[in-house]
């Protein structure tokens, strides 16, 4: 399914319900491969990696480092932090750097970057950045240069210094950077709109680098430079899928909370727009109150980005407020990241009645089916 990125709610909710069996009984192979495929679809499923974390120490040993860096990668793209697997990924660290490809520690210097982990992991992320840039350059495909890039600027932005890569590496590194494609949605353009007619100053798919020629890495959805004010549209790529139901949660991806934790510590103020709000809002008066009430809850000044006060003042009390079956249906502490550890090792009981609310069984979901197609209708007009 991974390799094909194809969704299978069926296939993920059984490997949900058994993840002790298929981690206590299974081989590391078979367990890389299924977290791999649930991070590349983009599938949450919780008591796999409650698992894999439960079994870190064995695990580790017992898997090869393409084994250990695909599970990594995976926890990266989820946004789980799994502190027993990230201590045996320390402990394997000369391992990983002599017998992985680029490829491999790629993965592992983003991972430690996405999950905000380079601080405290910091001897071992500079062991595998450098051994990474050390290769030919030729040994590294465009993928991992990406990743190479958003490494270093997360690192920067924590106040990490990386070793500066070769000329040539850098050269290849910078080109990479111009050409990633802007993407500019049906969402973004109607919220410009919007923001347009409010009067507030923005631009579209604007660089917080600040280099020259940055091209849309990282790039900022909709942005007010003179006061560092980013505004994020979140579409449904940016969204955790329920292992069960097959449908988008409120909960974050690793790579978005990673970017605004970026930006945030690069001076930015961010406000995120999360497109199941915005399809509440179905009344363009709807839409505009959300995006108003948006920057008032952000604290922006309207009078500094260009709007009139008077047209500010008409705002207050006019309030768009997203309906309870809005909350995340899998609670977590509000962080970059989700840890494990803070879930599911400390016995919090939250786990199994909110998971199951969401994920419960096969009738119960079957009971959606009509919701998950207007959500689905929906969702075909948001893009990203």
């Amino acid at each position: 399914c991974g390799a094909l990125e194809v969704q299978s709610p069926n296939l993920f909710f059984n490997i949900e319900t058994h993840a002790r069996w298929l981690v206590e009984e299974g081989l590391p192979q078979g367990i890389a491969n299924t977290a791999w495929a649930c991070g590349r679809l983009g599938v949450l499923s919780y008591s796999l990696f409650y698992e894999i974390e439960k079994h870190a120490e064995w695990y580790v040993s017992e898997a090869n480092v393409q084994e250990i860096t695909n599970t990594v990668w995976a926890c990266a793209t989820l946004g789980l932090q799994s502190p027993g697997l990230f201590s045996g990924v320390e402990r394997r660290a000369e391992d990983i750097v002599r017998d992985s490809k680029a490829q491999g520690l790629a993965n592992m210097c983003y991972a430690f970057a996405v999950l905000d982990l380079m601080m405290q992991y910091q001897t071992t992320l500079a062991h595998f950045w450098e051994s990474l840039i050390s290769m030919r350059s030729q040994e590294i495909a465009t993928k991992e240069l990406s990743q190479l890039v958003q490494v270093q600027f997360f690192a920067s932005s924590a106040g990490i210094c990386l070793k500066d890569p070769s000329p040539v590496l850098r050269t290849r590194m910078d080109q990479v950077v111009r050409s990633t494609a802007q993407v500019e949605s049906q969402f973004h353009r109607r919220v410009s709109a919007i923001l347009s007619t409010i009067g507030f100053n923005h631009e579209i798919e604007v660089s917080p680098l600040n280099a020259t020629e940055t091209g849309g890495m990282l790039a900022i959805d909709i942005a007010c430079r003179k006061q560092k004010v980013a505004i994020e549209c979140d579409g449904p790529s940016h969204f955790l899928i329920a292992s069960g139901s097959g449908r988008f949660t409120r909960i974050e991806n690793g790579p978005t909370k990673a970017k605004r934790l970026f930006l945030e510590r690069s001076g930015w103020t961010v406000i995120n727009l999360k497109y199941q709000d915005w399809i509440e809002a179905k009344t363009k008066s709807g839409e505009k109150l959300f995006v108003r009430n948006k920057l008032w809850e952000g604290g922006i000044d309207f009078g500094a980005s260009g709007l009139k006060d008077n047209q500010a003042g008409s705002y207050i009390g006019k309030g768009f407020s997203p309906s309870s079956k809005t909350e995340e249906t899998m609670p977590f502490p509000e962080r970059s990241t989700h840890n494990l550890s803070d879930t599911f090792l400390k016995g919090d009981s939250r786990h199994d009645a909110s998971f199951r609310e969401t994920d419960t069984s096969m009738d119960q979901r079957s009971d959606h089916s009509s919701e998950s197609k207007e959500e689905e209708s929906n969702r075909t007009s948001i893009e990203d």
